[in-house]
């Protein structure tokens, strides 16, 4: 649906005029899925998720070629997962939900960080482990490949 300053793409209920900025809770659905995106002129987007979360963004935090997309085909996928929005050329380019929930949430940016740093290891720990793993002697008498592709060289 279209209108002089704004684009708006709905999933999951009827766009409403003059509703709150708030979105209906889906309980069961994650809280990344993506129920309504909103381009906003002159460079933003407005985010509504799943669990009642609304956002705006300004589209250079996407960091893609602002004027190589016609943002105002913001649309919402049919499950929720990302948006697209269609480049100049006519290609379609999707934008994950997780990455637009990551950007305009700052909890939800914290608890991926989180997630992150629970599996990632220090510099000392990887060193440590290098040491302990040492390969197999008979991957050092196998015959040298060239893993460069000719099209590279």
């Amino acid at each position: 649906m279209t209108n002089g300053n704004t684009a708006t793409a709905v999933i999951g209920r009827a766009k409403k005029e003059n509703v709150p900025n708030r979105v209906p809770m889906q309980t069961d659905a994650p809280p990344q899925r993506l129920v309504e995106a909103r381009f906003i002129r002159p460079a933003g987007i407005s985010l509504s998720f799943a669990d009642g979360f609304t956002a705006h963004i300004q589209v250079a935090c996407l960091e893609m070629p602002i004027d190589r997309i016609k943002w105002e085909s913001t649309s919402v996928s049919t499950n929720g997962d990302g948006m697209t929005v269609e480049g100049i050329t006519g290609d379609t380019i999707p934008i994950s939900s997780a990455t637009l929930r990551y950007l305009a949430d700052p909890v939800y940016a914290a608890k991926i960080e989180a997630e992150v740093d629970a599996v990632t290891r220090t510099k000392d720990e990887l060193t440590e482990l290098s040491r302990e793993s040492k390969p197999p002697q008979s991957w050092y008498e196998q015959p040298e490949q060239v893993l460069t592709r000719d099209s590279w060289k």
